[in-house]
């Protein structure tokens, strides 16, 4: 008979929290390659479970994992086992938690007992199903009969199943056996939190965080008495989204003992944030108190996009979204507007191009020879369709149509266009997008926020507010919210006559994209916002630190204004090495040099987590992916989604670029392809696309705790004005690579 894994409940909610194992575990279960105890029967079945768990063996329950020929998941591609790995871990926490809910996303299927949910996000091509089955017998709490293809009829494959009281006796007897033959537990052994998941809030009660933990300023605004606005601002590695964790709790609590019935959203931009929130309130409260909390409906965590979904109903009628996740979901419309824009470049733009001002076919021919340019004209493009073509309707009324077409005067905020016939190619791009999200049978993000945003304005919600709308609402990552998704934020309090009570955090500086612009006009209608503004870093050190006050201090030749808000933090970690930038003649010289390098760091330190090599060029990236000399040496992480799927244990560096682990620490980052060209390549380049130099060296150069290497190439236009600026403020030391 194949092997069974057996992983105690304990030990999900521990892999959960700090990581799934990596892509090599899953063959070979080798119990280095784990932070938790494994013992492994003499007929091959496997117990996961935790060191307080190996002191009263029989007493523990657990899911069980059925193997294949060659290991557990065999039928999926290594790199991909990790997130299917994080999947089955949620469905087996949902079998003993029912206030744990399967994302829509994950396409889940029930009949009876069984569930079947995408093994992976349907981005990366892969079709395979996890197949669970959620009876309870006895002490095993659910069976994961590992992958079927997309066709199978769950309901018929149901007989050719193993019986769970086999399976359950299975269990009984590795039992006895693990606890015949002891499992090794001595001090050497004890997992240490890595100080990775201490920053980021894991591994203290919300007593200790509160009592002992918090700064003076995080404690003010903890206490702060949720009467009106509130705001907190601060640099990456401040504390914001731990104190917004902390405050939520404490308030759940305190309205919990006064018997107040309030209800609460913690709203975000990401689904990897609502992943990473959720792992520090495991960790914050106990079991029993975090079930309670699940399942009392006080509380709703998750993305604004993923709200808007449950609301809509839109699931019931068969219309699918791009996806739940900002970053994935406007990264996703972003590579299909660039595709329109060449297709459009090559046709219909030589009719429309006459009837335009010289202004606008520089920009629009800029684009379309250089990457760069195109990549901002796609964004401002984008924020268009979001922000006023959708919201307005204007695709489905000929008159609205016209209407946009004639009106001259714009907003600031808004993408310049000067001429009728400039609009009518913004009109054209647009009916293209939404041709191709028709014959994908998908919605986009920015579609399906308009689409709620209409029904926040209808009689039906009108209705139904005072019992499904909230009492105050949380926003972290605020800054990574459009315009038209901060003006939803305020109407989904309860009570429309009542003065909203919106707590927030926000870091503009972490803003690659300048979604932000125009935050400071809605944060206005906040009467007596109460500001509080965190200075004390405990990510960094004080050199790391110097190096991002010195893109501080050079900020101010670009005239950023509210765009680039100056701190003065003050890292709180003991001294390391001074920065240091390296300028390689050629990209292959920089490959061949940095990625040897991560490696040999990656394998000496030993942890899934440690070494990072983060590129802020788009296409040398996709480069890297694809080249073979040291594709097994890193796992890359090419969207937010793939943050979960990060082990925690192993001799692996990440390779990603500094958008999408925003959110994560690292011991060493090695923060490449820092070149003039990439930041600043021409004329058509503009003030905005510099800032969004310095915000992708200020996130990348923050994701390092303890050493900071940053990278440029002479043939890509050499080291930017930024890192020359802080060489002479000897914040970064500089040499030219032989």
């Amino acid at each position: 008979m194949k092997p069974l894994i057996f992983i105690s409940l304990e030990a999900i909610g521990f892999m959960q929290i700090y990581g799934p194992p990596p892509a090599e575990w899953y063959v070979s279960f080798d119990s280095e390659l784990l932070s938790v105890p494994t013992y492994i029967s003499e007929c091959g079945d496997v117990l996961i479970l935790t060191y307080k768990e190996a002191l009263n063996i029989p007493q523990i329950s657990a899911t069980a994992l059925i193997c294949v020929n060659g290991g557990f998941l065999g039928e999926i591609v290594s790199t991909r086992k990790p997130e299917a790995f994080n999947r089955i871990l949620r469905i087996a926490q949902s079998v003993i938690d029912q206030g744990i809910s399967i994302p829509s996303l994950w396409k889940p299927y029930n009949a009876d007992s069984l569930l079947t949910v995408q093994a992976s996000p349907r981005s990366t091509g892969e079709r395979a199903r996890i197949l669970f089955d959620r009876r309870i017998q006895g002490n095993v709490a659910g069976i994961c009969y590992g992958v079927v293809s997309s066709d199978v009829d769950i309901l018929e494959s149901k007989s050719s199943l193993i019986n769970p009281e086999i399976i359950e006796a299975r269990f009984s007897a590795l039992k006895i056996s693990a606890d015949e033959h002891g499992i090794k537990n001595t001090e050497e052994d004890i997992f240490n939190l890595e100080v990775n998941n201490k920053i980021l809030g894991l591994g203290d009660s919300l007593k200790t965080w509160y009592d002992s933990k918090l700064t003076l300023t995080q404690r003010r605004f903890v206490d702060f008495q949720l009467t009106k606005s509130i705001r907190i601002r601060g640099p990456a590695g401040t504390g914001k989204t731990i104190a917004l964790v902390v405050k939520l709790l404490r308030q759940l609590q305190s309205d919990k003992e006064s018997s107040r019935p309030m209800r609460y959203a913690l709203l975000t931009h990401s689904e990897a944030t609502v992943e990473v929130i959720w792992s520090m309130i495991r960790t914050m409260l106990p079991g029993s108190e975090m079930r309670a909390l699940t399942n009392s409906g006080n509380l709703l965590l998750g993305t604004l996009y993923s709200l808007a979904f449950d609301t809509l109903g839109t699931e019931l009628r068969g219309v699918n979204p791009l996806s739940l996740d900002g970053r994935s979901g406007r990264e996703m419309q972003r590579e299909l507007l660039t595709s329109i824009f060449k297709n459009y470049a090559n046709a219909d733009w030589l009719a429309r191009k006459g009837g335009c001002s010289e202004g606008f076919i520089e920009k629009f021919e800029a684009a379309v020879a250089n990457e760069v340019a195109r990549e901002q004209l796609i964004l401002e493009i984008l924020n268009e369709f979001a922000c006023v073509l959708e919201p307005e309707g204007t695709s489905r009324s000929a008159r609205k149509k016209e209407e946009y077409i004639s009106k001259m005067a714009r907003e600031p905020w808004r993408l310049k266009l000067s001429q009728p016939d400039e609009r009518r190619v913004i009109l054209d791009l647009h009916s293209n997008f939404r041709k191709e999200m028709r014959d994908m049978e998908v919605i986009s993000v920015d579609q399906l926020i308009s689409d709620f945003d209409r029904f926040l304005d209808s009689n039906a919600w009108d209705i139904t507010r005072a019992t499904v709308g909230f009492d105050a609402i949380f926003v972290d990552e605020l800054h990574l919210l459009n315009r038209m998704e901060r003006m939803l934020i305020t109407s989904l309090v309860k009570d429309p006559n009542s003065r909203p009570l919106v707590v927030m955090a926000e870091d503009v500086k972490q803003d690659l994209k300048r979604i932000s612009a125009g935050m400071k006009s809605w944060q206005a209608q906040f009467d007596g916002l109460t500001d509080f503004a965190l200075d004390e870093v405990f990510r960094y050190t004080p050199e790391i630190n110097a190096f991002l006050r010195a893109i501080d201090e050079f900020s101010p030749t670009l005239n950023l204004g509210e765009d680039w808000p100056i701190y003065q933090q003050q890292s709180k970690l003991p001294s390391g090495a001074k920065p240091d930038f390296v300028l390689h003649k050629t990209v292959r010289a920089q490959y061949d040099l940095v990625f040897e390098r991560a490696e040999i760091s990656a394998k000496k330190r030993k942890s899934g987590r440690a070494v990072a090599v983060l590129t802020c060029d788009y296409q040398n990236f996709k480069q890297y992916l694809l080249a073979g000399q040291y594709r097994d040496a890193f796992v890359p992480v090419e969207s937010r989604e793939d943050i979960t799927a990060i082990p925690n244990r192993g001799t692996k560096f990440i390779l990603s670029m500094p958008e999408f682990v925003a959110g994560l620490q690292f011991d060493e980052v090695y923060l490449i392809d820092v070149s003039e060209n990439v930041f600043n390549s021409g004329e058509s380049v503009g003030v905005s696309d510099r800032r969004r130099g310095l915000s992708m060296a200020y996130l990348g150069g923050s994701r390092a705790m303890k050493v900071l290497h940053v990278s440029g190439l002479t043939d890509a236009g050499g080291a930017p004005a930024f890192i020359k600026h802080a060489v002479q403020a000897k914040a970064i030391t500089h040499r030219t690579d032989s």
